[in-house]
């Protein structure tokens, strides 16, 4: 259930917030916008890594203490989701303005 959850959350931010985010980066110039990339990708990658952590915490806090007691756990979901949808809109802004272009 609570994949379910985490799903149809990461789902509607990824949509919600991908178009906002777009507009965000509409204004950058082609070499901004390959810079802002690598920053959201090491970001993106730092939160994916604070999830596994956590469900790793959660997969050994219900093992060893009792069962549900993973649930106490933070999740970082919803910082997965929107820096995920923060890769996409830097790279479909890429794609639509920079595959040709040099600035």
């Amino acid at each position: 259930m609570k994949l379910l959850i985490s799903a149809t959350v990461i789902a509607l931010l990824l949509t919600s917030n991908g178009c906002a985010t777009s507009i965000r980066y509409r204004a950058f110039a082609c070499n901004d916008l390959h810079a802002e990339l690598k920053l959201a990708i090491v970001e993106r990658d730092s939160h994916i890594r604070e999830q596994n952590d956590a469900r790793s915490r959660d997969i050994w806090s219900n093992l060893f203490f009792f069962p549900g007691s993973g649930a106490i756990n933070n999740d970082h979901d919803h910082e997965v989701a929107e820096s995920k949808g923060k890769v996409i809109a830097i790279e479909r802004e890429l794609e639509d303005r920079c595959a040709t272009s040099t600035n």
